[in-house]
This record gives structure tokens, C-alpha cells and sequence, in this order.
């Protein structure tokens, strides 16, 4: 259901060896992945299955090889730009061609090994409506207390379970629902947005769940 890859930029020796790993990740030719631009086109006429690819430690690359890294930030502009529309009057994302990547950057900082509360503490840059982010506080004190699950699918199932828990439906259906108890106001107020939990918000906590359970 989640197909998830994670670049840890910490761990990039040069740009070459960045277009290699992308290359060997993403399953691209290497040979024709040797410049930015190549990169653009391969993914938007990639036909991969729905893919969330989540950074690491950007900072890191883009401290060394700011050049590289404000290219690669321009692409993935590009690309989201290329893929999808949100319309504000109905409150849905318009598909202008597939979108088979999610591009993410995230940190690692807050993280403790077997500490599942963790995973929460990091806000992501940008939520789907302005309902979602008062749902991740509640999340966040949902599981508080609880205890690192044993697999992927088991965090998963509990994420769902407390969203239910919590709005009365979970994130599954992917539609935008309202819930009272989050309308502090705004344009979206009180709205859920089921398309940006299960593409890039649950994403985000099974990246840092593989982190804290295996502690790598």
C-alpha cells in the first residue's frame, strides 16, 4: 500500500554518487542519469507505481554542493507543479498528468531509538488543509504512551484505529471531511485531508518508524 524510499543525504559522498543512488533507488538507467535535467524527464515519464521518496539531512548536501541542491529543490518545484493542482473551491487536488513520486524532505533530529512518540514531534513544512494539523497534535498525544509496534503494518493499523478513534473515520476513503472539534478558523477550517495523510503524512511516519526500530 506504502511503497517508501529514503535518501539520507548525511551519507552522500559527491554528486555523482548522489545520481547513482537515486539512480539504483528509483530503478533508472544509471548511464542516463548523469545531469538534472535528464533526472526531470525520467521522472515525469517514469510509469513507477506510486512512490513516496523522502530526504534526509538536506542541509548536509546543500551545505556542500549548494549549486546541486537548489537544482535539485528547482526539479521537484517543477515536477509538483507538473503533476498536480489543489482548487480551493472544492477542496481537491486536480490531476494535471500521473503523479507516481512524492518527493519529501524530512529530519531525523527529534528521533530516539524505540521511542514511538518520537515520530511525531518533527512538524512536516506543509499540511493538506487546516484541520490536519491540529489532527497530528492529537495523534501526537494518542500515542504518547504508546509502545513501538514489531512491524510496519501493525503501526499502520493502530494510526488508522486512532484516527478513527479521534474523527470518527480514518484517512483510507481519501476524501476531505470536516470535523468540528479542529475548525479554529480559516479558509479550510475544520477539514480533513484524507489524500495528504495517506500520500505524505503516513509516509512520513513509517520512514521514521524504520528509523527508530532499526535504528539506522
Amino acid at each position: 500500500m506504502y511503497n517508501i524510499k529514503t535518501i539520507d543525504f548525511k551519507q552522500i559522498e559527491s554528486v555523482s554518487d548522489l545520481h547513482l543512488i537515486i539512480a539504483n533507488l528509483l530503478n533508472f538507467p544509471v548511464i542516463n542519469l548523469n545531469n538534472w535535467d535528464t533526472f526531470l524527464s525520467m521522472i515525469t515519464g517514469s510509469t513507477a507505481p506510486q512512490t513516496n521518496v523522502i530526504f534526509y539531512n538536506f542541509n548536509y548536501f546543500w551545505d556542500i554542493y549548494e549549486t546541486d541542491a537548489r537544482k535539485l529543490l528547482s526539479i521537484i518545484d517543477q515536477y509538483n507543479n507538473m503533476t498536480d493542482k489543489f482548487l480551493y473551491r472544492t477542496h481537491h487536488y486536480e490531476n494535471l498528468m500521473q503523479r507516481n513520486f512524492y518527493f519529501q524532505f524530512d529530519s531525523l533530529d527529534d528521533l530516539k531509538t524505540n521511542e514511538l512518540k518520537t515520530i511525531f514531534i518533527t512538524r512536516p513544512y506543509q499540511f493538506g488543509l487546516r484541520g490536519d494539523n491540529f489532527f497530528w497534535d492529537e495523534l501526537e498525544i494518542y500515542f504518547k504512551d504508546h509502545q513501538v509496534p514489531e512491524t510496519e503494518q501493525q503501526l499502520i493499523d493502530q494510526i488508522h484505529h486512532a484516527m478513527i478513534q479521534l474523527t470518527g473515520r480514518s484517512t483510507i476513503d481519501l476524501q476531505i471531511y470536516y470535523v468540528e472539534k479542529y475548525n479554529y478558523g480559516g479558509m479550510s477550517r475544520g477539514l480533513i485531508c484524507s489524500e495528504w495523510w495517506e500520500q505524505e503524512g503516513i509516509p512520513l511516519f513509517i520512514g521514521r518508524y524504520r528509523k527508530i526500530k532499526n535504528n539506522d
